[in-house]
């Protein structure tokens, strides 16, 4: 089926999406505004020519605001038709700044619209990466709809300084943590800290706790200040499941109730400590010897050293995408040996096993 675009003089108004309610991979870009102390969630539509009202918010409204007939059509982006109420003029208050602007007023689900005729009269520019709209006045806050696809700023709270070559607990502010799952991993940005021998542990943080913190580790041998607002990361939703109990907190008396001061640790484990102890203190250095040989088992001692783990399990987040399915190749007789020692490699190790 093909669409046709009417012709002639007939006034229509396109509509790139009618803004369906929120879903777990949705990449919509929104901003929350206020329609007569009513709050309204907003889609950002390039697409659409119009801003739009839901007939249901309208009627929400008070009953000083009438329609006026309207004569132009109004379609989604399949060429269908929708159904219009009426114009009218509203005051859309978003942030400090109240914008009146026309608004079509029709029968569409879930969220209102901010289309092109608000966009370009009022909007200078849309910075994705900030995920925010600018203005003349200063920038109006956006989200994505999805919290598998929202990235939200990590930032400092208070004036902290981090002294040469250690590390710090920083208190943080995750703007939008409403739009995120309940667990979020928390990672630096290649720019956060540039020219700076500072690091931000990764981790992971429960986004609905009201103090959240992070760790920042300074190598270098100067002090580093943040500051209040100072951006430090960002912070994703995260999904996997761990057992409660794999994390555990080990402290240094009990280092020192179940080991002896020596920094000896076994073979395999003496390189991997000769490289963490480039910059750390002495002491540093003792606990994680320490600490290396009270769980020397969980490090493999060589490629064929393989373990296994019903801790945790690992998932993949595909989105909406499907499932692809290719042939078989036949491998050139050159590389046949090489892919049978190392099924065989593989056999030995437990990885795989034959199938009679």
């Amino acid at each position: 089926m093909t669409e046709e675009r009417p012709s002639g003089n007939e006034s229509v108004m396109w509509l790139g999406n009618v803004g369906e309610p929120y879903k777990k991979w949705d990449n919509g870009l929104y901003i929350q505004g206020n329609l007569c102390g009513i709050p309204v969630n907003f889609l950002i539509d390039t697409g659409s020519t119009a801003t739009l009202i839901p007939t249901s918010v309208f009627h929400s409204l008070s009953s000083d605001y009438h329609l006026t007939s309207n004569s132009r059509r109004l379609l989604d982006v399949n060429g269908n038709e929708v159904k219009v109420q009426g114009r009218t003029e509203l005051g859309i208050l978003i942030g400090d700044t109240i914008y009146h602007t026309p608004v079509t007023v029709c029968d569409i689900n879930g969220d209102a619209i901010l289309g092109q005729d608000f966009l370009l009269k009022h909007i200078t520019r849309i910075d994705y990466r900030k995920l925010a709209l600018c203005t003349n006045t200063g920038d109006i806050p956006c989200w994505l709809g999805g919290e598998t696809q929202m990235v939200c700023k990590v930032s400092a709270t208070e004036t902290t300084v981090v002294p040469p070559f250690s590390r710090v607990g920083v208190r943080i502010y995750i703007s939008g943590s409403t739009h995120l799952a309940d667990a979020g991993l928390i990672e630096m940005t290649t720019d956060t800290f540039a020219d700076q021998d500072v690091l931000l542990l990764p981790g992971i943080v429960n986004t609905r706790m009201e103090e959240k913190s992070v760790t920042i580790v300074n190598f270098g041998s100067v002090p580093v200040t943040l500051y209040p607002n100072m951006r430090l990361g960002t912070c994703e939703s995260y999904y996997e499941e761990a057992a409660p109990d794999i994390v555990q907190a080990v402290t240094s008396a009990e280092y020192n109730d179940n080991h002896s001061n020596n920094q000896e640790v076994p073979p395999h484990l003496t390189d991997l400590l000769e490289r963490s102890s480039v910059h750390i203190s002495a002491d540093e250095r003792r606990q994680l010897a320490l600490l290396l040989t009270k769980y020397e088992n969980v490090f493999s001692q060589s490629s064929s050293d393989l373990g296994r783990t019903d801790r945790v399990q690992h998932r993949i987040n595909t989105g909406t995408a499907h499932p692809i399915r290719q042939p078989t190749r036949r491998l050139p007789f050159g590389k046949r040996d090489i892919e049978k020692a190392e099924l065989e490699k593989m056999i030995e190790r437990g990885v795989v096993e034959t199938i009679k």
